[in-house]
């Protein structure tokens, strides 16, 4: 950051000052990154640093722009981008950033992916493994099955949680099934919940959120669905689709 102005005040107005320059000089992530974009003062701050290299907003564009290209190139073009993804997680402090790397990694089938998101798992920030869950989700595969199952199993977040039970609704068979049976068994109603959703994908049965009906027909008895209304089913899909 550029060289900030002395500035005299009394004891009070310098802690808020203080407190005020540690949220907006610490990091671009969080919510008061919009703010520092609409602000003249960090724009000409980013004008000036963008002479020295790149800044933290064009190496995030970069990174979003490999996301959405990767799956189209060539195989040696992947494998490069891949390297770089990984050299990028291991190395950027920021979760925003180190997230998208995830994100990007999980476009494309390569074993060097695997091995960065298997690491992502085990990450300090909640959002990057949620990033993870939802990369696992699109290579549905055995070995994606088995960490997300690791993950609605160890993780301590609910967030990342209900986030792996989601990607196993687009897994198929008895395996994605059992982990389901499973989760459905939490005491909390959202991971109750979105078991129930990523069921119904797996099994093409419907029971809706009626925990106790998917307890009764994955302990094989014989359930009678429930009847419902068009407005529980538009309920329903707007849940799903948030």
């Amino acid at each position: 950051m550029a060289f900030m102005p002395s500035i005299r005040s009394n004891p009070i107005q310098l802690y808020s000052l203080l407190v005020s320059l540690t949220v907006f000089m610490g990091c671009t992530d969080g919510p008061w990154y919009q703010l520092k974009r609409a602000n003249p003062y960090f724009r000409n701050q980013w004008a000036a640093d963008r002479q020295l290299g790149p800044t933290f907003e064009d190496r995030m564009k970069e990174v979003r722009l490999v996301k959405d290209q990767i799956p189209r190139m060539s195989a040696s073009d992947q494998s490069k981008w891949v390297s770089n993804l990984e050299k990028l997680y291991a190395n950027d402090p920021s979760p925003d950033m180190r997230r998208e790397a995830v994100l990007a990694l999980g476009k494309v089938k390569d074993p060097t992916a695997m091995v960065v998101l298997q690491k992502a798992a085990q990450d300090e920030s909640e959002k990057v493994r949620m990033a993870v869950c939802d990369s696992l989700g699109i290579h549905n595969d055995a070995e994606s099955l088995a960490l997300l199952g690791k993950l609605t199993k160890s993780d301590e977040s609910t967030s990342v949680k209900v986030a792996a039970i989601r990607s196993l609704g687009n897994y198929k068979g008895e395996d994605a099934k059992a982990l389901l049976a499973d989760s459905i068994q939490d005491r909390s109603p959202a991971i109750q919940y979105q078991s129930s959703v990523s069921l119904a994908k797996v099994t093409g049965e419907d029971f809706g959120g009626d925990v106790a009906l998917w307890r009764k027909y994955l302990n094989g008895e014989a359930v009678e669905k429930p009847e419902v209304s068009i407005a529980e089913r538009m309920s329903s899909i707007m849940k799903i689709n948030r």
